[in-house]
């Protein structure tokens, strides 16, 4: 993966078919035949600077191990909870998987990656590596309530997968508190150094590391659900309904109480709270919510702020492409929300904006509105200066 993407991470699936017969549906498994694909991600090597190159603390950085569950972090510990590598190592020798814990922070080709997703998405997306000796199981079986793309990084792993026990579970539905019995095997298979594995929420799975250390990436997708949107809306209707605001009938927790009228009332409730809910509304401020907590990750920002370009006619420029971005339009202006402050410009720039943020290469004569040449040079020095757009 030379340049971290959303096509690149599936392919040679087609988004098209992944989203079809995969996304919250089955579990994909893609093998390749390319040991290097994900070189440019990670490697065993950065694994190591990584965890020579600084302090780190519990649970940045913590232990698995299924042979072994009662490897506590005061095993491998010292004061203040930070790591001891030392007896992190010995450990890691005796069995136990090294985990690094939301990594793509602090790693510029998973933060892009992640980025990458979560336009394509409109997911949050967080990153963790698993380092597993040759043999072990960091994990008894188990399933995630989010889903999961595993990169194959180096090393193999064999893995099983069983007929789910709670489809699509919800964050309050982890594996840690209901502890399902895994289903029948469903299917077996080993991933290899380039190999891809999506596997939706719910999904029971097991995993143990071949002849040879296994390095692998999961890249977590977190994103919100139905039930999210319906809460967003009751509770809008409870701001802005005194019939929502009512306490419960007089006596209902009591034995004997006839509640049919209760049911009658919250069905109601339900129907008053469909036809004043304005979906819309709602989606534009979940959309805004989700754009504004992505961080940014615009390379290269301070350099060309240290020199800032001269741009011309002929400068060329290019849209951010980690940058998730909503234009909400009305009569008079045209608002970018993306992971800085808004930015409120006329509605007659909307097609230059949106061509300026979505267009790779162009130069301020390229864009497709109706501005003059020196309406156009102001629009694209505007945008840069705001972060918006790079020169090339």
């Amino acid at each position: 993966m030379t340049a971290p993407s959303f096509e690149a991470l599936i392919a040679p699936l087609s988004a098209q078919e992944f989203l079809d017969r995969h996304y919250e549906q089955s579990a994909a498994v893609v093998g390749r035949d390319r040991p290097d694909r994900y070189k440019s991600l990670l490697s065993l090597e950065d694994v190591d600077r990584f965890l020579a190159s600084a302090d780190h603390v519990y649970p940045d950085v913590y232990l698995v191990n299924a042979a072994n569950p009662d490897l506590k972090p005061s095993d491998y510990c010292g004061p203040n909870q930070r790591i001891d590598l030392r007896r992190l190592y010995d450990q890691f020798a005796n069995g136990a998987t090294i985990v690094l814990f939301g990594i793509q922070d602090r790693i510029p080709a998973l933060k892009a990656l992640c980025r990458s997703v979560e336009k394509r998405l409109s997911v949050a997306c967080d990153t963790n590596i698993y380092l597993t000796p040759a043999g072990s199981h960091g994990l008894r079986p188990h399933y995630d309530n989010h889903d999961v793309f595993v990169l194959q990084v180096e090393g193999s792993k064999s893995w099983t997968l069983f007929d789910s026990p709670l489809p699509l579970p919800m964050p309050g539905q982890s594996f840690a508190q209901l502890r399902p019995e895994p289903g029948p095997v469903s299917r077996q298979f080993v991933l290899h150094p380039g190999d891809l594995l999506y596997c939706p929420r719910g999904l029971m799975h097991d995993a143990e590391a071949g002849g040879a250390v296994s390095l692998h990436i999961t890249l977590g997708l977190k994103g919100l659900t139905w039930t999210d949107l319906l809460i967003e809306a009751v509770a809008e209707m409870a701001l802005n309904d005194v019939e929502f605001r009512r306490l419960l009938p007089v006596g209902y927790a009591g034995e004997g109480w006839d509640r049919a009228a209760a049911a009658n009332r919250f069905r109601a409730l339900t129907t008053r709270l469909a036809e004043a809910t304005n979906a819309d509304k709602l989606l534009d401020r979940l959309a805004d919510g989700f754009i504004a907590d992505r961080p940014a990750v615009a390379q290269r920002r301070l350099a060309t702020l240290a020199t800032p370009p001269e741009i011309g006619p002929d400068t060329r420029l290019g849209a951010w492409p980690e940058l998730i971005f909503r234009l909400a339009v009305d009569d008079e202006a045209i608002r970018i929300v993306w992971q800085g402050p808004d930015l409120s410009l006329p509605s007659f720039t909307e097609p230059d904006v949106r061509f300026a943020l979505t267009t790779a290469s162009f130069t301020a004569a390229d864009l497709p509105g109706d501005l003059d040449d020196a309406g156009k040079l102001v629009l694209v020095r505007r945008l840069y200066r705001e972060g918006l757009i790079q020169p090339l």
